[in-house]
């Protein structure tokens, strides 16, 4: 005689709201079947999270992580400081004195375009190391290549100026340092910067020849 009522709770889809907006996490898409080949999880968006992406963001801290070893290294701070002021002070004494070596006019030459040639290749050094601290493959590409055969050129300029020094510097007598209207003046820091270059670079080759020879001598030693 009376139809079947069905009384629904007003409070039942209020309720759903609540718990959605409690537990955000129940509106994220969800995708119940196997993850592709490559794939280790999901992000909230949806977007596949691969073992591509987990390699990259380890590899720009690993190298982010030697940089800053590099940068914060004592022997860096020595590295710069040397090997940066020692051919600026070339640079800059060269040009200043350019024709104050009357006595051996190509002196202040030689510190010029030493100088020039010994940052450049401190420069081409510092890029080495830290484009290697970033990617161990970057020396593959035309960028890497290119920069080896700079890196030659730069290096052979180098070797066959310092010979030309030598020649320069030592075939002269010891020039007069006082009177500057003499034939035989040189600027004093002029001469006896290039002079003691060439002394350093020599001194420098046969300590490291000796410390080869020794290691050499201790590897063989303990072999037998």
């Amino acid at each position: 005689m009376y139809g079947s009522v069905s009384f629904e709770n007003p409070y039942r889809n209020m309720a759903t709201d609540n718990n959605k907006e409690d537990n955000p996490e129940s509106s994220w898409p969800r995708n119940d079947r196997p993850l592709d080949k490559g794939v280790i999880g999901l992000k909230h968006d949806g977007s596949a999270i691969k073992n591509e992406d987990i390699e990259s963001v380890k590899k720009d801290s690993v190298s982010t992580s030697k940089l800053q070893g590099i940068l914060s290294s004592g022997a860096t701070t020595i590295f710069l400081v040397v090997f940066i002021a020692l051919p600026v002070a070339m640079l800059t004494f060269g040009i200043l004195h350019q024709h104050e070596c009357p006595i051996q006019p190509r002196i202040p030459l030689f510190l010029i375009v030493g100088g020039a040639s010994l940052l450049a290749r401190v420069i081409i050094q510092m890029v080495y190391v830290l484009m290697d601290a970033r990617s161990s493959t970057w020396r593959e590409g035309w960028f890497g290549k290119t920069f080896q055969v700079l890196s030659f050129v730069i290096t052979a300029v180098n070797l066959v100026w310092f010979c030309t020094g030598c020649v320069f510097v030592y075939r002269i007598d010891p020039p007069e340092f006082h009177d500057v209207e003499s034939p035989l003046y040189c600027h004093r820091t002029v001469y006896y910067l290039a002079f003691w270059f060439l002394n350093a670079c020599f001194i420098a080759f046969g300590v490291g020849l000796s410390v080869i020879f020794f290691i050499a001598a201790c590897v063989n030693r303990k072999n037998t």
